[in-house]
């Protein structure tokens, strides 16, 4: 931990403080999620928003995939969690919904991420997909991968009606994450290439 950080942990609630116990040497909790010690350690970090990631989500999966961001990605790197929107149905009917990740980066477009965590797999005859917690317990998730590409067309029609969204084409993507799946073939199913999963790490 770098006790010599000004931010004094960036006001962390005590709630927080169960997150920090297996930080690498020398970050302080700012170095994970936000900005605000850039200057004392001269480190550039992802900017996340939220600034931390909120302790009452249950979702360990979605907790270790937002600390990889903030690890891993430079400080040109955007990441938002829990985004909520607002759309249209294929009837034209209003609707909403929330995907887990939002991230973006300048040069490349934007990446719109559903996790899932568990042992996830497909149910060939019933269709399917089943996570399996660590009691053994199934629970049918629906298809990750609908959600994540009906957020990515919502958000897609929604950023376009903005005002100063670039008139460039701006590319989306979707990934489905699943920190506890290890993933070993070229294709889980004909719409899910290994390039558009996050596996275990």
């Amino acid at each position: 931990m770098n006790r010599g950080c000004p931010c004094a942990f960036c006001g962390v609630r005590s709630a927080d403080r169960s997150l920090l116990t297996n930080r690498p040497a020398g970050q302080c909790v700012c170095g994970w999620y936000g900005s605000a010690c850039v200057e004392a350690t001269g480190q550039t970090v992802a900017r996340l928003y939220p600034f931390s990631f909120d302790p009452y989500t249950k979702s360990s999966a979605e907790r270790r995939l937002h600390e990889a961001f903030a690890r891993d990605l430079n400080g040109e790197w955007r990441v938002f969690h829990h985004v909520k929107w607002i759309g249209y149905d294929d009837l034209g009917r209003p609707c909403d919904g929330e995907v887990d990740f939002v991230v973006a980066y300048p040069r490349l477009g934007i990446l719109v991420i559903e996790v899932k965590g568990g042992r996830v797999q497909f149910d060939e005859s019933t269709g399917l997909y089943i996570s399996t917690g660590r009691n053994g317990v199934n629970h049918d998730i629906g298809d990750p991968l609908v959600q994540a590409t009906t957020s990515k067309h919502a958000l897609i029609a929604g950023t376009r009606s903005m005002p100063g969204w670039p008139r460039r084409r701006v590319v989306f993507g979707h990934m489905v994450a699943s920190p506890d799946l290890v993933v070993e073939a070229d294709r889980l199913r004909s719409n899910v290439p290994r390039e558009i999963v996050i596996g275990a790490f």
